[in-house]
């Protein structure tokens, strides 16, 4: 009797030491900075998102526009369809934009992507990505002047659109 207690006791620690310190896979939050196009904030997966924002950032004399990079690698041995969202939800009036969007990868199977919705503050484009190939984004403000180092946007790989 003792030792199937000790055993359900034994079973039950086992099991919530791993729910409590089980992390999740994806990003889920604020990309990290400074980044480039050689060390970008890499999503994990479709569902994955980041928040970030927009800062100026100075150089000798000048000012030149934040950009926040993000890839994605899809090693899950085949094709994935998915949707980059992106929305200025804090203000959308500051229009945040995807600036940059490409793949690279294998010649073939070919990586296709393609805007299906445009408003300020908001965007979404629709990837094909075959397996082995990478996805690489980049969002600036789409001006020089109207950003908020304060205001939140979000950027999302997802398997649906917005409706």
């Amino acid at each position: 009797m003792k030792n199937k207690l000790a055993k359900v006791l034994m079973t039950g620690i086992v099991a919530s030491s791993l729910i409590f310190s089980a992390q999740s896979v994806f990003a889920y939050g604020t990309p990290a900075e400074p980044d480039s196009s050689s060390s970008p904030n890499y999503f994990s997966g479709i569902g994955d998102w980041f928040e970030g924002t927009i800062v100026n950032v100075e150089g000798d004399d000048y000012f030149i526009r934040d950009t926040d990079y993000f890839r994605y690698v899809n090693n899950t041995g085949q094709t994935m369809a998915f949707y980059v969202k992106l929305s200025t939800f804090e203000n959308p009036s500051l229009d945040y934009v995807i600036r940059s969007i490409g793949t690279s990868g294998p010649s073939y199977p070919i990586a296709t992507y393609s805007q299906v919705h445009k408003e300020t503050g908001k965007e979404v484009w629709y990837v094909s990505l075959p397996a082995g190939h990478t996805l690489d984004i980049q969002v600036q403000s789409n001006t020089f002047f109207d950003f908020d180092p304060d205001v939140k946007y979000s950027i999302q790989l997802s398997d649906t659109p917005w409706i």
